[in-house]
């Protein structure tokens, strides 16, 4: 009876390697090392782009969310902002006025807001009007002497009087009858300006873009427009002091 003979080593080799390649393609593997990195909160697919809360003391944010919405109601979330804002600007108005007059609305600007937002805010004024300084004291009942006086200013302006929050310069300042004025009023009160001439650049006083980087100044009641500072200060050099 003759032995079987063995396979050679080759065809042995052969048959391994085959056997392992077929077990890498079809036996079931773990794929997770396949898969795609996942992405960060702020760019999965799922997960709203952040939109950057309004501030109510940012003024040009708040300018530019209600001039995006100009041919619609104003957002609940744009009210709310507003309305806080208020709340800051009344009391500065009161307790500081040079504080609200920096932080105010231009005439221009309260103008671009809709009606809804402009029950909100600060009401710029400016004119010839009458500014009033009214001492008003006790008397010591047996000399007649007063004992102590309180000042307050009011100033008669777009058909009205109203009571006026004063600083600077404008505290030395007595009664006038035909005094340049500007300020805001808000709740009853006007932050007035220590200054009769005042200036803003020209960009918050109008949307011509041809006036960017120009100068705007309001004096009494009336705007003008000045290409550089130079000519400003020529303008402002050539009226009567107050």
């Amino acid at each position: 009876m003759q032995s079987r003979r063995k396979p050679p080593r080759r065809i042995l080799f052969a048959l391994l390697l085959a056997a392992l390649i077929s077990a890498y393609y079809f036996v079931p593997r773990e794929r997770g090392a396949e898969t795609s990195p996942a992405l960060p909160p702020s760019q999965s697919a799922t997960t709203p782009s952040a939109r950057p809360a309004l501030a109510p003391d940012d003024l040009p944010g708040l300018l530019v969310a209600a001039r995006a919405v100009a041919s619609a109601p104003p957002s609940a979330e744009l009210l709310a902002a507003f309305a806080s804002r208020r709340e800051i600007m009344a009391r500065l108005v009161r307790d500081d006025p040079e504080a609200a007059l920096a932080a105010a609305l231009t005439p221009h600007e309260y103008a671009s807001l809709p009606p809804e937002l402009q029950a909100l805010v600060e009401r710029p004024l400016a004119g010839v009007g009458f500014y009033g300084v009214l001492a008003i004291c006790t008397h010591d009942p047996l000399t007649g002497h007063s004992t102590a006086c309180r000042i307050e200013r009011h100033v008669f302006l777009d058909e009205r009087e109203i009571p006026a929050a004063i600083y600077g310069a404008r505290r030395d300042r007595l009664t006038e009858e035909e005094a340049s004025l500007y300020g805001v009023e808000l709740d009853g009160v006007l932050a007035l300006h220590a200054d009769d001439a005042v200036v803003f650049p020209a960009e918050r006083m109008s949307d011509d873009h041809a006036r960017s980087g120009h100068l705007a100044l309001i004096h009494r009641g009336l705007t003008l427009f000045f290409a550089d500072r130079a000519s400003l200060d020529a303008h402002l050099a050539r009226l009567p002091s107050p």
